[in-house]
């Protein structure tokens, strides 16, 4: 990897980067930002003040915490994703295509911090990611010239300012500083079939690696109704990122070693939440949330000084909604229970999906707990199983390989599995 010249805070960037890079929500999206929020399916979140991962989801929530607060999330993303089809070379040969374990395991830090400066003022500090993807096939899968190794990580730094305008109002204002990390590769099978030479089996077509520093804003406004009602409000930018690195290739002279681009448009992200107290000792969540994924229409690698690049991925995304309900209940003054469920739409269709991200509509089923441990500690806990549609995979590509020439391939396959379970824990501590 070609690292450019970071900022000091890079150095914490890198040694989270290869943790964060299993995506489980829609598209690309982590939503992982807090074991407490994941056992209510992160319903309400706009409108909760746990503890201080509300840097995550709504700035002005930071408003409601009296004391100055730190929270250590950690989470352990497991996915169960296999693919199945064939593959036809030159319209006749037929390949069988098969991956039981499209991604590993993968795990997800988040820090936070807020301090109260007085009734009305609050600032607050995170560390987390938003967006990340991580799949892998098999040199037996036969879809490695497809998509071999895909990967984006990211890390948001984000500093946040809260202002409570009276009992009902308070308003938040963050700045976002992200560092991305990608890669994509594409591989020769190790079985080649005809017309194609043996001789390029298991040869590296090309991979790429890049990193970009980017910049956004988000803001959130938080409506306090009444003691037994909360309604939050907000939104993330769109972060447009440029990550640039170099390519190798086995196959090509011309692009090894030469530097690159590739374009990304990380989504802005809009969030209404409720937060409904039904009795003394339950709670109702309740979230809709858009996310612009319409802002990615492709990922299109272009090379320096002109040199021609014969790869383009057709997304074509569309905006997608999340929805999700939960409750809280106080079983006893230092165990609180969670549960909530959650429907994920995804950005793609059969016509565009493709096997880098192979994305589909997922369910979600969690449960949470918090045990308060002193009056100035509390641990969280949660868990999620996400349940994935089948879905159907149709790809063709027309490669130019040097010294044979182009070449159709035309996959099929359907996402036969693509559930996930998710552990998280944090620790909370209050000064």
């Amino acid at each position: 990897m070609q690292y450019k010249k970071l900022l000091p805070l890079s150095a914490l960037a890198l040694s989270l980067t290869p943790l964060m890079q299993q995506a489980e929500a829609a598209g690309f999206q982590l939503n992982e930002h807090s074991a407490a929020g994941l056992g209510r399916a992160f319903a309400g979140e706009a409108a909760m003040a746990d503890d201080a991962s509300v840097v995550a989801r709504n700035p002005a929530a930071m408003s409601m915490l009296e004391r100055p607060e730190l929270t250590l999330v950690g989470t352990c993303v497991i996915p169960d994703v296999r693919v199945e089809g064939d593959i036809s070379v030159a319209n006749t040969n037929i390949m069988h295509l098969k991956e039981d374990k499209v991604a590993g395991k993968e795990y997800i830090p988040a820090l936070y911090y807020v301090h109260p400066i007085d009734n009305q003022w609050a600032l607050g500090f995170g560390i987390f990611s938003n967006f990340g993807l991580s799949t892998d096939y098999g040199k037996k899968s036969n879809i490695t010239l497809a998509a071999d190794e895909s990967a984006i990580t990211t890390v948001n730094f984000n500093p946040s300012l809260a202002y409570r305008l009276n009992d009902h109002f308070s308003f938040g204002l963050g700045l976002n500083a992200l560092f991305i990390d990608a890669s994509i590769s594409s591989t020769f099978p190790q079985t080649i079939p005809a017309p194609l030479p043996a001789a390029l089996s298991s040869k590296k077509v090309f991979k790429m690696d890049g990193d970009d520093w980017a910049y956004g804003w988000n803001m959130g406004v938080l409506w306090e109704v009444s003691d037994q009602t909360r309604i939050g409000l907000t939104y993330r930018s769109q972060i447009d990122t440029k990550i640039e690195g170099k390519v190798k290739s086995d196959i090509n002279s011309q692009w090894h070693n030469k530097k690159g681009h590739v374009k990304l448009d990380m989504p802005e992200i809009t969030e209404l939440s409720i937060w409904q107290r039904l009795t003394d000792v339950t709670a109702l969540h309740a979230s809709v949330m858009r996310i612009g994924w319409s802002s990615l229409k492709e990922i299109a690698p272009k090379l320096k000084d002109g040199i021609a690049f014969d790869y383009k991925e057709t997304l074509k995304w569309k905006d997608t909604w999340r929805y999700a309900v939960g409750v809280t209940h106080d079983l006893r003054p230092d165990l609180l229970l969670r549960a909530g469920v959650a429907y994920d739409e995804t950005p793609t269709s059969d016509k565009y999906r493709t096997y880098r991200i192979p994305d589909t509509d997922r369910t979600w089923y969690t449960l949470g707990a918090s045990w308060k441990i002193s009056s100035e500690q509390k641990l969280d806990f949660g868990y999620a199983y996400l349940h994935g549609d089948t879905v159907d995979i149709n790809q063709v590509q027309s490669p130019d390989i040097p010294g044979v020439g182009k070449i159709d391939l035309n996959y099929r396959s359907k996402v036969t599995r693509g559930n996930v379970q998710i552990f998280s824990v944090q620790y909370n501590h209050r000064f």
